[in-house]
């Protein structure tokens, strides 16, 4: 979460599997995005969330600097849609049907 502090991140250490990449794969693109209207409030979020969403996005991929959050964003999208590409050819040439994961 962004607004835990650095020590709980160190003591969350959790082996990475294929089958928890993929169900994270899966639930990013099944997941239903909300409109820009809808995720607006009547409040702005506090320089410090904001710090904090900026922390932790550079903690989860690996980004030292500020200049390169926006690269590592658009690469990381990049690689989501050819993963989600690579997921369906998979299931046309196997004959699978759509929900099948």
């Amino acid at each position: 979460m962004p607004w835990k502090t650095e020590s709980i991140f160190e003591q969350e250490h959790r082996p990475l599997t294929v089958q928890g990449i993929k169900e994270a794969v899966d639930a990013l693109f099944q997941h239903k995005r909300a409109s820009p209207s809808e995720v607006r409030t009547e409040e702005e979020p506090s320089l410090d969330q904001l710090r904090s969403i900026v922390a932790h996005f550079q903690k989860l991929f690996d980004v030292n600097s500020i200049e390169g959050i926006f690269p590592r964003m658009n690469d990381v999208y990049i690689r989501l849609g050819e993963t989600y590409n690579s997921m369906n050819n998979i299931r046309d040439v196997l004959g699978l049907g759509k929900n099948i994961s």
